[in-house]
């Protein structure tokens, strides 16, 4: 036996099992999109104009938004009462 026959065994830097493998080649597909993606300045203001062109284009269309119920009373309910009540 000889002793150059014999190598170290050096630690492996692949994980061991089957959902850690998916799991690093997951984040490695996320690091290569990120590194792809341009500075987070001009991230923002590419997406601040894709979110004023979304929302210019229902309003050139005139979209119509909820209308909140009318502050006037109603006849149908009671006045509100004035807290604290007043003096006789």
């Amino acid at each position: 036996m000889s002793v150059t026959s014999a190598q170290p065994r050096t630690p492996s830097t692949e994980p061991q099992s089957r959902a850690l493998r998916i799991a690093f080649r997951g984040l490695t597909a996320i690091e290569k999109v990120g590194n792809r993606l341009p500075n987070p300045f001009w991230l923002f203001w590419i997406l601040a104009g894709i979110v004023a062109v979304l929302s210019a284009v229902p309003s050139a269309r005139s979209a119509g938004t909820a209308s909140w119920p009318s502050r006037e009373p109603s006849t149908t309910t009671r006045p509100s009462r004035r807290w604290p009540p007043s003096a006789p």
